[in-house]
């Protein structure tokens, strides 16, 4: 499995660009690989998404069931 190519599915639009960007700036500094970084971003992202809906279904089941506010923060 191509972990890289996994990461780099997290960079799209607003946040592809500015996650190519740092990889760029962050790359030039370093030595460490433009492409590789870029992936690391994208997993980041990606990883923030899922736990960000997570938490939103998680809340939604909350609020079905008959919670009087289900609360993002805590669900």
């Amino acid at each position: 499995m191509d972990l890289q190519a996994v990461g780099r599915v997290g960079l799209t639009g607003v946040k592809g660009k500015a996650g190519r960007r740092v990889s760029h700036a962050v790359a030039s500094r370093t030595n460490i690989d433009e492409d590789l970084l870029a992936a690391i971003l994208g997993a980041a992202f990606l990883a923030l998404w899922a736990f960000t809906a997570v938490k939103t279904i998680r809340a939604i089941v909350a609020a079905a069931k008959g919670a009087e506010e289900p609360d993002l923060a805590v669900a």
